[in-house]
């Protein structure tokens, strides 16, 4: 069942169906004044004949489009500041690279190729952000699925290392490149990196993870018979079954904050490849993501 929304202010709102795929919700919302204030029932979303429908309130839908509005804004606001943070770290790096032409004394050789080497990497973390945040065309682009790895680990390093997260990657060098969409991919990661960090930095705060055990997230990587499988395990709480079958639902999640679509949208980008993705979890004994994708030629379309 696919559903539109459309709400006037001031008046009451118009609720069309008509028969599209599953799993697409449009929403059109006008400014309004009061949220309170908008008087109609519960809609129901990725309901089928053989499937039943979820019933989603509207206080829930405009708490969910408020929420994404604010994650646009601020990555607005994140393409800004690397923007301008980008400049001055240029000329750290250029200063840095003049002085290690001269004879300095040690240590002091050894402290200017450490400025130079951290405001280089400082300089592709802001790269990255930029790259991501850009708008560009979609399009698909013969890449290796490491790459993609490589980048969202990039984003996240400051977090995990924070937070004493250790990563662990494992994949062989010959693992054949695909046409993939790389920064959907790339953001598929993150969101499933960003989970796994979550699940582990609210498993040590509860005193639950035992004291000899390091958090830990692993990234595996293999081909076979013509796909790619990417799996991503974390050793933290793990889940119920009950929330192991709803957690590629819209809007569905068990944290506070958020808009419960960061699953989906992962579920959404890798069939977009032409591939699955599917999670295995028990509870204590961590959570694992699968995504598995199809090597395609270079030539492929």
């Amino acid at each position: 069942m696919w559903v539109s929304i459309l709400v006037q202010q001031d008046a009451r709102p118009e609720v069309k169906s008509q028969p599209m795929p599953q799993r697409a919700i449009e929403l059109t919302l006008p400014q309004w004044k009061d949220v309170s204030a908008l008087s109609f029932s519960s809609v129901a979303v990725n309901g089928t004949a053989d499937e039943p429908e979820t019933a989603i309130g509207p206080l829930e839908i405009a708490e969910q489009i408020q929420e994404t509005s604010r994650l646009v804004s601020i990555g607005e606001l994140t393409s800004g500041v690397a923007h301008e943070i980008n400049n001055p770290l240029s000329i750290v790096a250029g200063f840095a690279e003049l002085m290690m032409d001269y004879s300095l004394p040690h240590p002091f050789q050894d402290y200017v190729q450490k400025i130079y080497d951290e405001s280089h990497r400082a300089a592709n973390i802001v790269q990255n952000l930029l790259e991501f945040s850009r708008k560009s065309e979609v399009r698909r682009e013969f890449k290796s699925v490491q790459f993609v790895i490589r980048r969202a680990l990039e984003l996240k390093q400051h977090e995990f290392r924070l937070k004493n997260i250790e990563i662990v990657t494992d994949w062989p060098r010959n693992l054949p490149r695909t046409m993939i969409y790389e920064r959907q991919l790339t953001q598929a990661v993150l969101n499933v990196l960003n989970n796994a960090e979550q699940a582990l930095s609210n498993f040590h705060k509860s005193g639950q993870l035992p004291g000899d055990l390091t958090s830990c997230i692993t990234i595996r990587a293999r081909a076979s018979a013509g796909q790619l499988l990417i799996k991503i395990s974390d050793n933290g709480p793990g889940m119920p079954q009950s929330h192991l079958d709803r957690i590629f639902d819209p809007f569905f999640t068990t944290k506070g904050e958020g808009t419960g679509l960061g699953l989906s949208d992962c579920r959404r980008i890798v069939e977009l490849h032409g591939g699955k993705m599917w999670a295995e979890s028990h509870l204590g004994s961590g959570s694992a993501f699968f995504m598995l994708i199809p090597v395609l030629r270079l030539d492929s379309q």
